[in-house]
């Protein structure tokens, strides 16, 4: 337990009950710790964009997904379009 309005240094490494230090993190800890932190912003961004889609947003990405799995770069050669051209709403 850490008890609350306890300061804790950063680069630590702390366990048990109660709470003491066990040793600092290595610079390699730290550096996947902060790469974590990262991908966690990116993803909670990622989940805000897709909360405020409404239900024929979200129809229009399952469509577009089914779309982009059916397709080939040989179809969209063969048709004269390329792959990233985004297609027409179909609503």
């Amino acid at each position: 337990n850490v008890e609350p309005g306890t300061s804790v240094p950063a680069g630590q490494v702390f366990g048990g009950n109660p709470a003491a230090v066990l040793r600092s993190l290595t610079e390699k800890e730290a550096a996947k710790l902060a790469a974590a932190q990262s991908a966690y912003v990116e993803l909670s961004t990622y989940h805000q964009e897709e909360l405020r889609k409404t239900a024929l947003e979200i129809e229009q990405d399952k469509s577009d997904r089914k779309w982009d799995e059916e397709r080939s770069q040989d179809y969209d050669a063969h048709i004269g379009i390329l792959q990233h051209t985004p297609r027409a709403q179909v609503w």
